[in-house]
């Protein structure tokens, strides 16, 4: 009975994100199911704003039900933590990007803030930190070295290479890289779309994010190397829809070719597919279907979610990861084992 009442919950979890992430509103059959199971699944997730705004529109479809009612000032709260949040990471976001602009420095971001950018509500983007690529205002050249040396903040961790500095400015932990991607094939595509197609700021600051097509390669990127480390998310696959629903008239052919060029469309693929079943989005033309990769990264997404494991960066933990995660990295990785293993040891 229990296996029950948890299979509704996600089922409803599932149904909120698609309301709030699309629109789409269901016919459901309600029954009875365990309210703290799902307010759990949808704090694991990271889904809190997506959800409330998909549960309202169930209450508003389904105006008797008690229970789903009562979900009302659960969820509400919820949704307003995860905004404050935001707003909080997002002005100390604002004031870096402003601090680096008078040295000469334009922050671009290569996530959070470019993904929030795509986002009817940009509150409803889980900002848990940011990472950026500091670049000299009248070159356009990467200028990390100008960018970290002006953080005179305690805290701050500068890798052996000078290629990564990470620190905490005002509650944000922001990561500042001095490269674009860790796959070789990716940085250099990346590289190249900065250059071609430039960037627009994000609303009314200094942080610049960087095109369509760039953010969704980036993001496609960024969320396979949280499925290989074992924390991917619902909040993941729902970013990634909202990339979709911005990207309709984007060249797609191209994409997949960069896609395929850098040894991402098979996971890629999986996770437009999800995007469509979850959350309800369009599927765009040029998916390569894979029903076995898909239904697995479905399976590792709801294990990741329940886990909600700290995963440690020592090189331990990296290694290990590889080790004990050995089956996402041959589904979605196209490296040896032994090659994934010895970049967990370099850390990159």
């Amino acid at each position: 009975m229990k296996e029950e009442k948890n299979n509704i919950a996600q089922d409803l979890l599932f149904a909120f994100i698609a309301a709030g992430v699309s629109g789409k509103v269901a016919e459901l059959e309600l029954k009875e199911f365990e309210a703290r199971e799902l307010v759990t699944l949808i704090r694991n997730h990271g889904v809190s704003a997506t959800a409330f705004e998909g549960q309202q529109k169930y209450v508003e479809k389904y105006p008797d039900n008690r229970a789903l009612g009562l979900l009302t000032s659960v969820l509400q709260r919820m949704a307003k933590t995860q905004t404050m949040s935001y707003n909080n990471r997002r002005n100390a976001a604002k004031t870096l990007a402003e601090v680096w602009k008078i040295v000469g420095v334009d922050t671009v971001v290569i996530d959070s803030f470019a993904f929030a950018n795509l986002y009817e509500n940009s509150e409803n983007c889980v900002i848990e930190g940011m990472t950026c690529y500091p670049v000299d205002s009248k070159t356009g050249l990467g200028n990390m070295a100008t960018a970290c040396k002006l953080m005179k903040v305690q805290n701050k961790q500068l890798d052996k290479e000078g290629k990564q500095c990470n620190f905490k400015y005002y509650g944000l932990d922001v990561k500042c890289l001095g490269y674009l991607s860790g796959n070789e094939r990716l940085e250099k595509i990346l590289l190249q779309l900065l250059k071609e197609e430039g960037t627009t700021p994000f609303e009314d600051t200094k942080l610049e994010c960087p095109s369509q097509m760039f953010t969704l390669l980036a993001m496609a990127y960024r969320i396979q190397q949280f499925l290989l480390a074992g924390k991917i998310r619902m909040i993941d696959i729902c970013h990634w829809a909202v990339l979709l629903q911005a990207g309709k008239e984007l060249d797609w052919k191209r994409f997949w070719g960069y896609c395929e060029e850098s040894g991402l469309k098979k996971y890629a693929s999986a996770m437009t597919v999800l995007a469509n079943t979850v959350c309800g989005v369009e599927l765009p033309e040029g998916v390569a279907r894979d029903e076995k990769a898909e239904e697995l990264l479905l399976q590792y997404i709801l294990e990741d979610g329940a886990a909600q494991e700290k995963n440690s960066a020592g090189v331990v933990s990296r290694v290990m990861g590889v080790v004990k995660n050995r089956e996402r990295y041959d589904q979605f990785s196209d490296g040896s084992i032994f090659r994934n293993m010895l970049k967990a040891f370099t850390g990159k």
